[in-house]
């Protein structure tokens, strides 16, 4: 595949998943470039696999580009299954976990590809309202394929897993074509059997190189995510047949998994298989041990144990980058004081780069990103909407009159026309640069059938951006809050429409009491008509046998057709 091929289908992949997001315009991550934070999430297991849940800060010592630091906070944490307790100053963090979902069908053959769909279904089934899946899947020849998320609608995950993960028959050693019998051998002649060795030889060579490829894809497509992100890969791995040590497969996977500052997991469902020629164990071990991922196989049931007894013993450790750090990339090297206690963990973290540190390809991402208006991207310049004062159709072009703010005069900026496409089509992005000298630019953009035009104006001297973008305000629900027994919380941003001369809100509203496993106890849901555009509701909460449970609030504009929900956690 080309070169300019594999840029088209990395721009088409990112521009799915990012709109594949809920879209909040009034959130907007900005990044601080001087200081930053950092979730580093840690899983704790002794050397028989078994879990250590006991671990305090004194038991622990971070490492970051080989200095020592002495000033990190450290908290065990339930992984997916539980919103337990937070101590005070872990409060305000942002605790959304992306939970990245890689199904190889490229190279796996199809029992062990079925059985890593049931050991995501397990996967999934034990996860919570604040994990949120994306699925991927490597096809032979194709590369990376998105399928679907971020999302925390466990039967939509489980769907796309069952319909869409299909069971492979991949080829995974050489033969000669032949059998075993005389009758058969003399058919052919030894140079004849040895081209038929070379042609297969060739053709899982280079399914295996395009497999490898596919990981500067899922690097591209997650690196910008913000959250605590994990990454769980089923695969065979590459056999024996078509890998040797010294192949720089594991390396060229292994630098991409390890910028992607999720903790990896290699789960290899066929059991490994040792030295066979079809077996990829001692790839994915290489590979586990350059990328730091942790290595699993077995049957299907020993997999889901081992996965449930790590997660048992995760810890999160937070600490903040000083001023002077220097290097794009913090090298991450956490330690256990305590004997016979083994720490899986990310190994780097990739400080987020500025604008002018971006290449032409990460700039295209980045405008992407910066046109969805979604806050779980980290954007390295300030964004706002630009003021369009008139946008009028010439021949096969939309002329936009945009105004420019004062301080944006006299500065170069870069300007990118976006043609954003419908389903199966790929985006278009081109960039020229433009000096600003009047306080009204104007500018066209082609029209294309099947495309909607929006552009981005970054004026990279000043860190911020002009942009029109595809956001839109949608319903939200703020200060929700549980009292005495009334479930009390503020509905805004609801669109109106007129019925019998006034204008009404029609809202839908369900309220779900979830427990700590994730599973619903009591539901209720009703239809509301509101005359206001920003009204207080008042429900009754009937007393719940728990002392810890979540409130899942879920509103739906009957309208706009705009869907928002709200997690409140209840500690009585």
């Amino acid at each position: 595949m080309s070169t300019r091929s594999n840029i088209s289908l990395l721009i088409a992949l990112i521009i799915i998943i990012t709109t594949a997001f809920t879209l909040n315009p009034e959130k907007r991550i900005i990044e601080n470039i001087k200081v930053e934070e950092w979730i580093v999430p840690i899983y704790a297991v002794d050397s028989r696999g078994n879990s250590v849940t006991d671990l305090k800060n004194n038991d622990i010592e971070l490492y970051v580009n080989d200095h020592k630091f002495a000033h990190f906070n450290f908290i065990r944490r339930r992984f997916l299954t539980e919103n337990n307790q937070k101590p005070e100053w872990f409060k305000n963090k942002k605790e959304e976990k992306i939970v990245v979902l890689v199904f190889d069908t490229a190279l796996s053959k199809s029992p062990s590809i079925m059985k890593s769909k049931a050991i995501a279904d397990q996967l999934v089934s034990r996860s919570n309202n604040d994990t949120k899946f994306i699925i991927f899947k490597i096809e032979g020849f194709q590369g990376l394929s998105y399928l679907g998320g971020p999302t925390n609608n466990k039967s939509r995950i489980k769907s796309i897993i069952k319909k869409k993960i299909i069971g492979r028959d991949n080829k995974r050693s050489v033969s000669s074509g032949v059998d075993d019998s005389e009758s058969e051998k003399s058919k052919y002649q030894h140079d004849e059997q040895v081209f038929f060795l070379l042609q297969q030889t060739k053709y899982l060579s280079d399914k295996s190189s395009q497999f490898a490829s596919s990981f500067q894809s899922l690097y591209y497509a997650i690196t910008n995510i913000t959250g605590t992100k994990f990454i769980y890969l089923f695969s065979e791995g590459i056999s024996n047949s078509s890998w040797a040590r010294g192949d720089t497969h594991a390396s060229k996977m292994a630098g991409y998994l390890l910028r992607s500052g999720a903790v990896l997991f290699l789960i290899n469902p066929s059991g490994g298989r040792g030295s066979s020629l079809e077996s990829g164990e001692e790839f994915l071990q290489v590979l586990s041990s350059l990328s730091g991922g942790k290595y699993l196989t077995g049957d299907t049931k020993s997999i889901n144990n081992k996965i449930a007894n790590i997660h048992n013993a995760y810890y999160e450790l937070s600490f903040q980058s000083p001023d002077d750090m220097k290097g794009g990339m913090l090298r991450i090297d956490v330690r256990s004081k305590r004997k016979n206690v083994n720490i899986h963990t990310i190994r780097n973290l990739e400080k987020s780069k500025g604008y002018l540190g971006l290449d032409n390809f990460e700039k295209k991402l980045t405008v992407l990103n910066m046109i969805s208006k979604n806050p779980i991207f980290k954007l390295p310049v300030e964004v706002e909407d630009a003021k369009i004062l008139r946008e009028e159709t010439s021949g096969q072009e939309t002329i936009y009159h945009i105004s420019i703010p004062e301080h944006f005069l006299n500065h170069n900026a870069d300007f990118f026309r976006i043609q954003m496409p419908g389903t199966g089509k790929k985006p278009i992005v081109t960039k020229s640069v433009v000096k600003l000298t009047k306080s009204v630019m104007k500018t066209g953009i082609e029209n294309k059938d099947g495309f909607n035009n929006y552009f981005a104006l970054v004026n990279y001297e000043l860190g911020m951006a002009l942009i029109k973008g595809v956001g839109k305000e949608v319903v939200r629900i703020n200060s929700a809050s549980l009292k005495k027994g009334i479930l009390e919380f503020t509905i805004d941003r609801f669109k109106l429409k007129t019925m019998k001369e006034k204008k009404v809100g029609l809202l839908r509203i369900a309220i779900k009491i979830i427990n700590l496993n994730g599973e619903e106890i009591k539901s209720d849901e009703k239809e509301i008509t509101l005359v206001k555009e920003n009204t207080t509701l008042r429900i009754p909460v009937k007393q719940i046998p728990h002392k810890k449970y979540n409130i899942l609030i879920i509103v739906k504009d009957m309208v706009s057709g705009d869907e928002t929900n709200e997690t409140l956690e209840v500690n009585i």
